[in-house]
């Protein structure tokens, strides 16, 4: 797997300059459901990337949430990496680069838009942030 790469400022894809012209795709079904804690296998289908290809972008900001890839206790959950997987393999087949976006931590806390107390709860508490950058150790081995 080829890996677009920082030096200072700058990107690089295969030794070129790379500028992101990208586009974001969330299966916004279960990204916002606390609940959910596995995507939806039909909510982005390999015509969203199609479509995508046919224009400029060259990158898709594929948002997650940290639930689809490991439980409460840490363990791992394959359909989160399933569903990442297929992304990829959409992304290839359109020549298009897949940023990982980890847009909600552990336990479903919104943090973008409110203040609710999950995501006040998350940012006061080292645990849940504990396990969040665990959880990121667990996704950055799976696709080393």
């Amino acid at each position: 797997m080829n890996f677009v790469k920082a030096t200072g400022n700058k990107l690089y894809y295969e030794g070129n300059l790379f500028e992101v012209k990208g586009v974001a795709l969330m299966d916004d079904m279960t990204l916002w459901n606390k609940n959910a804690v596995v995507p939806l296998d039909d909510s982005i289908q390999e015509r969203d990337y199609a479509f995508a290809a046919l224009g400029e972008i060259n990158t898709i900001r594929l948002a997650v949430k940290m639930d689809y890839f490991v439980d409460s206790e840490g363990a791992v959950r394959k359909s989160g990496f399933d569903f990442v997987d297929q992304q990829l393999a959409f992304a290839k087949k359109y020549g298009l680069k897949i940023l990982l976006d980890m847009h909600v931590p552990n336990g479903g806390a919104v943090q973008d838009f409110a203040v609710t107390e999950d995501n006040k709860s998350f940012w006061e508490n080292p645990e849940p942030q504990k396990r969040f950058t665990e959880g990121w150790e667990v996704v950055a081995r799976y696709y080393k």
